[in-house]
């Protein structure tokens, strides 16, 4: 079950309580701005049972929802090889373990539950909808692409908005509060010219557009997008109005952002004339305003730094030097810990290899690295 709320008062304080919480159900903070949070798990025990969850903003309104939660008994298995019951398709010991075991005699069976083929983007979900680019005919006989939002269940088309006779290669770099921010790109006369757009999700129109060719670096915080389009410069805009909060055009950085907190982790770069070279190193802004609230010390030789993700007030990126994930606080950039070079893990050289993603649990507890060398192994 996902909560979520829309608001202006960020960060939100979620509080669940209730008898539904002692039986294998645990309750969830999703995202970094705690405007989402879930309910899962599996019940150890059917009967009725009560959740009241309180959420608080950051000025301290808060409001109360209460619900009644009734879980039925199992079903008992049948033991048959039959894929229509997903209710055992767990693989779980005990349940119909026949039906979680792939072989010869039964892939044949598995289906998919819809698809859909043709010009298709990445895809983002928000509400029940996963939201895409699809290139298809517009009202006038050409062909355009379209902002389309499908049932995650069916695949049905539930939102379609052309994005222009002339769209062709357009991407959707982020959706939140009810808005997609899509980077339109137009092919008219033999030429291509980029726009990034606001789309309204509940009637599809055009919210705002601003004449930038990339939006390479997007995140997403609450109200607020926190963009680099690149050409040295990064700020803070307005997710309903396009309006720019703030910016920095003597941004030197690379432009990959990741926010939490009230403050933004970028890489920064510094430039030495007697090498003639530019030298990365990791710093923080305030989001209120841009300015910088901390400063790692440059790098003593070429190579990327990143940001990878962020859960409450801990940084996760990467040093290129040390061939290391980097765990640090994300209000000092102070290092707290380094995962163990590579080479020391797995035996091998560190040369050509590099630290490609991280995912952090929901709960910020247990963090998943992921790592390509050289000769395109990886290791989890």
């Amino acid at each position: 079950v996902r909560f979520t709320c829309d608001g202006v008062y960020l960060p939100y304080t979620w509080k669940a309580t209730g008898d539904a919480l002692s039986h294998g159900l645990q309750f969830t903070v999703l995202n970094q701005d705690s405007t989402t949070a879930t309910l899962s798990g599996t019940p150890d025990q059917a009967g009725t049972f009560g959740l009241d969850v309180t959420l608080t903003d950051a000025k301290g309104g808060s409001t109360t929802q209460s619900y009644s939660l009734t879980v039925a008994s199992a079903p008992t298995p049948t033991g048959t090889d039959d894929w229509t019951q997903p209710g055992y398709d767990a693989g779980l010991t005990g349940n119909n373990t026949a039906e979680t075991t792939l072989t010869t005699a039964n892939v044949g069976q598995l289906a998919p539950k819809w698809s859909r083929s043709g010009a298709l983007t990445p895809s983002l979900e928000y509400k029940g909808l996963s939201y895409s680019v699809e290139w298809s005919q517009t009202f006038t006989g050409a062909y355009g692409d379209f902002l389309v939002g499908r049932s995650v269940t069916n695949g049905s088309v539930q939102f379609s908005q052309s994005l222009g006779q002339y769209a062709q290669g357009s991407e959707i770099k982020a959706i939140g509060n009810g808005i997609a921010v899509v980077r339109v790109a137009t092919i008219f006369g033999g030429w291509r010219t980029y726009t990034m757009a606001g789309y309204s999700l509940s009637d599809g129109s055009q919210l705002w557009h601003l004449n930038w060719s990339d939006l390479s670096h997007v995140v997403l915080d609450g109200n607020k997008l926190i963009a680099s389009p690149g050409g040295g410069w990064i700020g803070e805009i307005d997710l309903a109005t396009g309006a720019i909060i703030w910016s920095d055009n003597q941004y030197k950085g690379t432009g990959a952002v990741v926010v939490s907190h009230g403050t933004i982790a970028t890489v920064g770069r510094s430039w030495d004339a007697t090498t003639s070279t530019w030298y990365d190193y990791m710093e923080g802004l305030s989001e209120t305003d841009g300015s910088q609230v901390w400063a790692d010390t440059p790098l003593t030789q070429p190579g990327d730094y990143f940001p990878l993700a962020a859960t409450g007030t801990t940084l996760f990126d990467t040093n290129p030097i040390t061939a290391t994930i980097e765990a640090r606080d994300l209000t000092t950039g102070k290092v707290l810990w380094q995962t163990p070079d590579f080479a020391t893990v797995a035996g091998t050289g560190s040369a050509g290899e590099s630290w490609s993603n991280v995912a952090v649990s929901a709960d910020g507890n247990t963090i998943c690295l992921v790592t390509t060398t050289e000769d395109s192994r990886s290791e989890e």
